[in-house]
């Protein structure tokens, strides 16, 4: 499962069992028993539908993704890098506080080494990087916002062979 939501306890209700400044992927991993990556939560879907490019191509947006090393996460990688972005392996899951709001990764649009600096450079102290008013316009552009028929298509074709990872590998 693509864990790609961010909780923000000023605008979210609380969760039960999630204690302050704990890892939100962490509390849906044990909520749904299921293996988690988070990825494509530090990315605004606007910037994600134009920000696309195919590789080789400069200015091409990097995205982490946190998770257990393996085949699945090998899958989310190439499925970042098919959506026209670079994918930026960022650890594991209980690493994933890296690319959540408040950090230098969330919302940058870095390429690959300015990720890879911003994703260093996080604290655990959280000091905020945007203002609390840019996070509420930003979550009021994503109420209203409807993805073009460009990202459809590019996430029909990508998707496929994402799920069906094992007829990928062997082709």
């Amino acid at each position: 499962m693509i864990d790609a939501g961010n909780y923000r306890p000023r605008r979210d209700s609380p969760l039960p069992g999630l204690k302050p400044g704990g890892i939100d992927s962490l509390w849906v991993r044990h909520r749904l028993d299921r293996t988690v990556y988070k990825a494509f939560n530090t990315i605004h879907p606007f910037a994600l539908e134009r920000g696309g490019r195919s590789a080789g191509r400069s200015g091409r947006i990097a995205l982490p993704v946190s998770g257990t090393a393996g085949t699945w996460k090998g899958e989310i990688l190439w499925l970042v890098e098919q959506l026209g972005c670079c994918a930026v392996d960022a650890g594991e899951l209980h690493d994933s506080w890296r690319q959540q709001p408040e950090m230098p990764a969330y919302q940058a649009d870095f390429d690959r080494a300015g990720l890879r600096r911003a994703l260093t450079q996080a604290t655990l102290d959280r000091r905020p990087v945007l203002e609390p008013r840019t996070h509420e316009d930003l979550d009021a552009l994503a109420r209203r916002w409807s993805p073009s028929s460009q990202l459809y298509e590019a996430a029909r074709v990508a998707l496929p062979a994402a799920i069906a990872p094992t007829q990928r590998l062997r082709a």
